[in-house]
């Protein structure tokens, strides 16, 4: 019996040695199920042994081998779909093996219910095949007993084969992964090797489509081009023909990004769009639509990028739902990238000829520099060029205010049926200013999504602008003239509609406002330069108004008009007034270049009109509209209706100098930005102001001269005669007291008293008739009016001039018509005839006859002329007669006596009212002529 036994547990050892040799070696599966089916069915001799392996994608149980001692098992090769709670699904997700003690009974056995009561199974085994942890199927071994165990031999020998088995099932799957595996490389090499043949972008194109659709087999394999002015995808190549496929799944012909700014963005940022089942890489809003728009369920989009440029993507397109693989997405992006190095050398000839487009707008541009071509001419031309270059509609040029930082305008191209660009624009936030430095260019393909020009966008909605390009154009301070305020300019051109700006546009762009801002700053330095040389001009305008004029009216007539031409002003006052007299008056009125004289005369209070104070407090120009301006301020102003702004400046000299007169312009031509022509304004005026306070100084310090000659002159005269007076009385005193009278002589001495007496008040009256001279006339002559006697006048006059007649031995004849009275300064006129008596005697030759005649030349004046025939020079009586030089140091016989003196008594008798006149006539007469004012009764 032992030898029996032994022989027997050999033989089951060598069945299943070669059992499991068969497992090891045996690559077809038909033949290890066969062979496992064999082996249990002989070792345990069950009812029934099924053997099903598990489909993960479907879920499901294949029927792939049976053994039946009934019937046929052949129909047990079908599917069983496994479903939750079921055992056969618990079986195969918790990998451990289940009895079952009657299988006909059993709720969660599903359809093998019915099929135990087929095969009159009862007592049940469900083994999984595992390996690791992978489930590759099961195994159901039915008894017809119920309630039946398995002892641990038979469990031996289930895990020895059936683990045997599960381990040949991976074995088979893995080399069958890896005979199905794809190979990129190979699809790699096969395009590389027929792009050798391709000369056109979309050969190359068409092969990328062609291998990508064989490696992955989607429904529709398409490649999507970028268009830039639009702002839109459109399909350029497709692996299918034309078909009569339904709209509805037909593949988009092109995308518009309008809605989809997500999947742009994405795009352009290099990223992978992936949409496949229950996982997509874009908000779910976004998704739906970008599926509906492509008429797909499930998508693979890979961008198409050269130089950060997204030239366009390419779609894998599916019209179920899809699981990507990594291979898949892998092979996508490395296609992708291939086309994006192929795109731009297969266009290299397009390339080439927007290089030469580039070139030539360049060079013109730099024609254009060395050439005469005025700045608009320029900027119109260029303009012109780069928009039909770059396919663009709007080009401003744009120019910091230093003052508010806005942008003003200046120059837009216009274009028919556009509205032009009428506001500046405000300044660019800390964050764009810090990228236009760093940069040098703003590009948007569409500002409305994208705050970054937010305060732009009320203008440019007014406009319809939606898309532009903006770019600095210089920022080299250190080449600005030091006298120059800096401004910095921009370039900004833009489109209608959305668009794409590529880095060649954005380099284009630079070039072309690097040289338009070396041409505006040329244009800043000629107009520097053509202001200077204006303000030169009008400094020397100035200077020669100074030369040819010495009357404060004309003076300030000249200067006003120069102003009044150089700035065009269509309204210009002149107001002025004294240090003294704080009432203003319009002495100069200009309307449209035009000098008006003022038909009433207007006071200004100085320090209480509202326009005025304001001016006088502002360093420079003030600025106002004239609706501001109460009524009282706007009655004087008499401003026309079409001028809404008053621009006014003082007339300034020195700090310490009150300012006595202000310009004031109604509606200047005068732009804010224009700080060359407001300096230009305020020198021209600070030129007039001070040449107006010269002229003054110099005309007061004249007066004063004069004044003062006069009086020293005057005074000389009276002191003579006081001298002449006071001494002859004291020399006739001091006779009295050494008068040899004895002292007993009453009668005698009676007569001496009376006759001290009478010198004693003689001298009193002289000094007494001083006392006028010292009380009134100090610093200025007093001119009285008295009535005189010309016979009394003449009489007095000759007993002064009698000794000077004596002592050169002249004679004096006097002829009067009648007794005549004057009007005039008694003291003055006797000192006046006395002069003039005087200088004819000392020019006379001696043993002369000196001539006065009196006669009524009308019932107002009356002329009195001394002649004489004594020797005088001519020049003395040009000079008397048109007046002496402008420039006070030229010698002149004026400033000394004769002549001096002789201009002392024109200015006197002038005072009067009268007039004199010397003239030599025929034969040597000298005559000099008054006439003077007769007293009208």
């Amino acid at each position: 019996m032992g030898q029996q036994f032994n022989s027997a547990n050999s033989v089951q050892a060598m069945t299943l040695s070669r059992v499991l040799q068969t497992l090891r070696e045996e690559d077809n599966i038909d033949v290890l199920l066969q062979t496992s089916l064999s082996y249990l069915q002989a070792k345990f001799n069950y009812r029934l042994i099924w053997i099903g392996l598990y489909d993960r994608l479907d879920h499901q149980l294949v029927g792939k081998a049976a053994k039946s001692l009934d019937e046929e098992s052949s129909f047990l090769k079908q599917r069983f779909t496994l479903t939750p709670g079921d055992l056969l699904e618990q079986v195969i997700i918790q990998l451990q093996p289940i009895a079952i003690a009657d299988l006909q009974i059993e709720p969660r056995a599903g359809d093998w219910c019915k099929l135990a009561q087929t095969y009159k199974i009862h007592s049940t085994l469900l083994y999984p095949l595992r390996h690791k942890d992978r489930c590759f199927g099961l195994v159901l071994l039915g008894s017809g007993h119920k309630g039946g165990r398995t002892d641990a031999n038979e469990t031996e020998h289930l895990s020895i084969v059936l683990g045997g088995l599960a381990t040949a099932l991976y074995h088979i799957e893995i080399e069958w992964q890896r005979q199905q595996s794809k190979h990129p490389n190979a699809s790699l090499l096969k395009l590389l090797s027929e792009f050798r043949s391709f000369a056109r972008l979309d050969h190359y194109l068409e092969a990328v489509i062609k291998e990508t659709h064989r490696f992955i087999q989607p429904t529709r394999t398409n490649i999507y081009w970028y268009h830039q002015d639009g702002r839109y995808f459109w399909r350029r190549s497709s692996n299918l023909k034309k078909t009569l496929e339904a709209v509805i799944t037909r593949a988009a012909s092109g995308i518009n990004v309008q809605d989809l700014t997500e999947f742009y963005q994405a795009l352009a940022a290099d990223r992978l769009v992936v949409i496949g089942e229950s996982h997509s890489t874009l908000k779910a809003e976004v998704t739906r639509c970008l599926m509906r728009r492509m008429r797909v369920r499930s998508l693979l989009a890979a961008p198409i990028i050269f130089n950060q440029e997204l030239l366009g993507f390419l779609a894998l397109e599916g019209k179920h739902p899809r699981i990507w693989q990594t291979s898949d997405k892998t092979f996508v992006r490395g296609m992708a990238q291939l086309l994006g190095l192929i795109a731009p050398l297969a266009a290299t000839n397009d390339t080439i000829k927007q290089i030469e487009d580039n070139h030539a707008l360049t060079a013109e541009i730099t024609r254009a520099m060395i050439s005469d071509k005025d700045w608009p001419i320029l900027l119109s031309s260029t303009a012109e060029r780069l928009c039909q270059r770059l396919k663009i509609e709007y080009f401003f040029l744009l120019e910091e205010n230093p003052t508010n930082h806005q942008f003003d305008l200046l120059y837009q191209n216009p274009l028919p049926h556009h509205r032009l660009l009428t506001t500046p624009l405000t300044a660019l936030s800390p964050d764009r200013e810090d990228q236009l430095q760093q940069t040098g260019v703003i590009a948007l393909e569409q500002w409305e999504d994208n705050p970054t020009l937010s305060a732009w966008s009320e203008p440019l909605r007014e406009i319809g602008l939606r898309s532009l390009l903006v770019c600095l154009m210089s920022d080299d301070r250190r080449a600005c003239c030091q006298q120059m305020t800096y401004r910095r300019s921009l370039l900004v051109i833009g489109h209608s509609s959305p668009r794409t700006w590529t880095q060649a546009e954005e380099a284009l762009v630079k070039i072309v406002a690097q040289q338009l801002g070396l041409i505006l700053h040329q244009w800043h330095l000629n107009h520097q330069v053509q202001v200077q040389h204006q303000l030169n001009q009008m400094n020397a305008k100035g200077w020669q108004i100074v030369r040819e004029t010495d009357d404060l009216g004309e003076l300030e007539r000249c200067f006003t008009q120069e102003i009044v031409e150089a700035l065009s002003s269509r309204l210009l006052l002149l107001v002025t007034w004294t240090e003294s007299h704080r009432q203003g008056e319009i002495v100069l009125r200009y309307e449209q270049q035009q000098l008006i004289r003022p038909q009433t005369q207007i006071t200004i209070d100085i320090d209480r009109d509202s326009l005025i104070k304001p001016v006088l407090a502002t360093q420079g120009i003030f600025t106002q509209p004239i609706n501001n301006l109460p009524l009282s301020t706007r009655q004087w102003l008499n401003f026309p209706s079409d001028c809404d702004q008053v621009l006014a400046i003082a007339l300034r000299t020195h700090p310490h100098h009150q300012s006595t007169g202000l310009l004031i312009l109604g509606h200047s031509p005068i732009e804010e930005e224009s700080e060359q022509t407001i300096k230009l304004l305020e020198g021209f005026v600070t030129q007039l102001a001070w040449m107006r306070r010269y002229l003054r100084v110099q005309t007061r310090l004249s007066q004063e001269r004069e004044e003062l000659q006069w009086l020293n002159w005057y005074k000389q005269r009276r002191l003579e005669e006081l001298y002449r007076g006071v001494g002859s009385r004291v020399k006739q005193l001091n006779e009295l007291e050494q008068s040899p009278f004895p002292n007993g002589d009453e009668h005698k001495n009676q007569l001496t008293h009376l006759r001290y007496q009478q010198l004693l008040r003689q001298i009193s009256q002289t000094l007494a008739s001083t006392s006028s001279l010292l009380k009134h006339e100090q610093w200025q002559l007093h001119n009285r009016k008295d009535l005189i006697v010309v016979s009394n006048l003449l009489r007095r006059l000759r007993d002064r001039i009698h000794p000077i007649l004596k002592n050169r031995q002249l004679g004096l004849q006097v002829q009067q018509q009648k007794n005549l009275t004057l009007i005039a300064d008694s003291l003055k006129l006797e000192l006046v005839l006395y002069e003039l008596l005087l200088i004819a005697c000392y020019r006379s030759h001696p043993i002369g006859i000196i001539e006065i005649k009196v006669q009524a030349i009308d019932e107002h004046h009356l002329e009195l002329v001394i002649s004489d025939r004594g020797i005088i020079n001519p020049q003395l009586i040009r000079e008397l007669e048109v007046g002496r030089s402008a420039d006070v140091l030229t010698p002149s016989s004026l400033d000394r006596p004769p002549g001096q003196h002789l201009l002392i008594v024109a200015r006197i008798i002038q005072q009067m009212g009268g007039q004199f006149q010397l003239q030599q006539v025929e034969e040597g007469l000298i005559i000099s002529r008054l006439i003077l004012p007769l007293n009208v009764p």
